[in-house]
Protein backbone atom coordinates (compact mmCIF):
# COMPACT_ATOMS: atom_id res chain seq x y z
CA UNK A 1 0.00 0.00 0.00
CA UNK A 2 2.85 2.22 0.49
CA UNK A 3 4.33 1.76 -2.92
CA UNK A 4 0.62 2.83 -4.16
CA UNK A 5 0.13 5.76 -1.85
CA UNK A 6 3.55 7.35 -3.27
CA UNK A 7 2.75 7.60 -7.26
CA UNK A 8 -0.87 8.41 -5.83
CA UNK A 9 0.14 11.28 -4.32
CA UNK A 10 2.52 12.30 -7.33
CA UNK A 11 -1.02 12.21 -9.07
CA UNK A 12 -2.74 14.47 -7.29
CA UNK A 13 0.23 16.95 -7.86
CA UNK A 14 0.02 15.95 -11.12
CA UNK A 15 -3.42 16.93 -11.69
CA UNK A 16 -3.66 20.53 -13.23
CA UNK A 17 -1.02 19.21 -15.90
CA UNK A 18 -3.32 16.58 -17.24
CA UNK A 19 -6.64 16.60 -18.96
CA UNK A 20 -9.66 15.19 -16.83
CA UNK A 21 -10.11 12.03 -18.99
CA UNK A 22 -6.47 11.33 -18.44
CA UNK A 23 -6.62 12.49 -14.66
CA UNK A 24 -9.74 9.90 -14.32
CA UNK A 25 -7.79 7.08 -16.10
CA UNK A 26 -5.68 7.06 -13.29
CA UNK A 27 -7.92 7.63 -10.64
CA UNK A 28 -9.59 4.65 -11.95
CA UNK A 29 -5.88 2.74 -11.94
CA UNK A 30 -5.10 3.50 -8.81
CA UNK A 31 -8.55 2.50 -7.59
CA UNK A 32 -7.87 -1.14 -9.32
CA UNK A 33 -4.50 -1.70 -7.66
CA UNK A 34 -5.91 -1.03 -4.33
CA UNK A 35 -8.67 -3.19 -4.60
CA UNK A 36 -6.04 -6.00 -5.88
CA UNK A 37 -3.88 -5.18 -2.81
CA UNK A 38 -6.50 -5.51 -0.65
CA UNK A 39 -7.62 -8.48 -1.69
CA UNK A 40 -4.57 -10.55 -1.00
CA UNK A 41 -4.45 -12.88 2.00
CA UNK A 42 -1.97 -12.12 4.95
CA UNK A 43 -0.74 -14.26 7.74
CA UNK A 44 0.87 -11.90 9.66
CA UNK A 45 -1.79 -10.95 12.52
CA UNK A 46 -0.39 -7.01 12.37
CA UNK A 47 -0.53 -7.04 8.85
CA UNK A 48 -4.69 -8.90 8.90
CA UNK A 49 -5.47 -5.83 11.47
CA UNK A 50 -4.03 -3.13 9.22
CA UNK A 51 -5.69 -5.08 6.48
CA UNK A 52 -9.09 -4.67 8.24
CA UNK A 53 -8.69 -1.17 8.93
CA UNK A 54 -8.01 -0.18 5.14
CA UNK A 55 -11.20 -2.45 4.54
CA UNK A 56 -12.60 -0.46 6.81
CA UNK A 57 -11.68 3.15 5.94
CA UNK A 58 -11.72 1.92 1.78
CA UNK A 59 -13.85 4.33 0.50
CA UNK A 60 -11.80 7.35 2.74
CA UNK A 61 -8.23 6.46 1.28
CA UNK A 62 -8.51 8.43 -2.28
CA UNK A 63 -10.68 11.09 -1.22
CA UNK A 64 -8.21 13.59 -2.02
CA UNK A 65 -8.72 12.14 -5.89
CA UNK A 66 -12.29 13.21 -6.53
CA UNK A 67 -12.42 16.59 -4.35
CA UNK A 68 -9.97 19.69 -4.43
CA UNK A 69 -10.53 20.63 -1.30
CA UNK A 70 -8.83 18.01 0.30
CA UNK A 71 -5.21 17.57 0.48
CA UNK A 72 -3.22 14.06 0.60
CA UNK A 73 -1.19 14.45 3.52
CA UNK A 74 -1.82 15.94 7.08
CA UNK A 75 1.04 18.65 6.83
CA UNK A 76 -1.45 21.42 7.62
CA UNK A 77 -2.82 19.88 11.04
CA UNK A 78 0.94 18.82 11.85
CA UNK A 79 2.38 22.01 11.43
CA UNK A 80 -0.49 23.53 13.54
CA UNK A 81 0.74 21.05 16.14
CA UNK A 82 4.14 21.64 15.61
CA UNK A 83 4.37 25.35 18.82
CA UNK A 84 2.25 22.64 21.22
CA UNK A 85 5.05 20.04 20.87
CA UNK A 86 7.57 22.43 21.02
CA UNK A 87 6.15 24.30 24.12
CA UNK A 88 5.75 20.34 25.84
CA UNK A 89 9.44 19.50 24.76
CA UNK A 90 10.90 22.67 26.27
CA UNK A 91 8.60 22.96 29.02
CA UNK A 92 8.33 19.39 30.27
CA UNK A 93 4.95 19.34 30.36
CA UNK A 94 2.39 21.12 31.59
CA UNK A 95 1.91 21.24 35.24
CA UNK A 96 -1.80 20.85 35.79
CA UNK A 97 -4.16 19.36 33.28
CA UNK A 98 -6.39 23.00 33.39
CA UNK A 99 -3.54 24.77 31.71
CA UNK A 100 -2.81 22.37 29.20
CA UNK A 101 -6.90 22.34 28.19
CA UNK A 102 -5.97 25.97 28.46
CA UNK A 103 -3.33 26.04 26.09
CA UNK A 104 -5.12 24.00 23.53
CA UNK A 105 -8.08 26.26 23.51
CA UNK A 106 -5.99 29.36 23.43
CA UNK A 107 -3.93 28.09 20.79
CA UNK A 108 -6.83 26.62 18.53
CA UNK A 109 -8.46 30.21 18.87
CA UNK A 110 -5.75 31.83 17.52
CA UNK A 111 -4.70 29.10 14.62
CA UNK A 112 -8.43 29.83 13.51
CA UNK A 113 -8.18 33.23 13.39
CA UNK A 114 -4.93 33.23 11.11
CA UNK A 115 -6.60 30.56 8.64
CA UNK A 116 -9.78 33.07 8.38
CA UNK A 117 -7.55 36.41 8.88
CA UNK A 118 -8.87 37.76 11.60
CA UNK A 119 -7.63 38.74 14.84
CA UNK A 120 -7.99 36.71 17.84
CA UNK A 121 -8.91 39.71 20.31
Amino acid sequence: MQALFRPTIHSYNQRDHLLPPEFQAQVQHIERICDRLLERPLEQPEAKRLLRRYHKYRDCLFVFLHRIDVSPTNNVSERNLRPSVVHRKVMGCFRAGWGAKAYAALASVIATSALKGTSPC
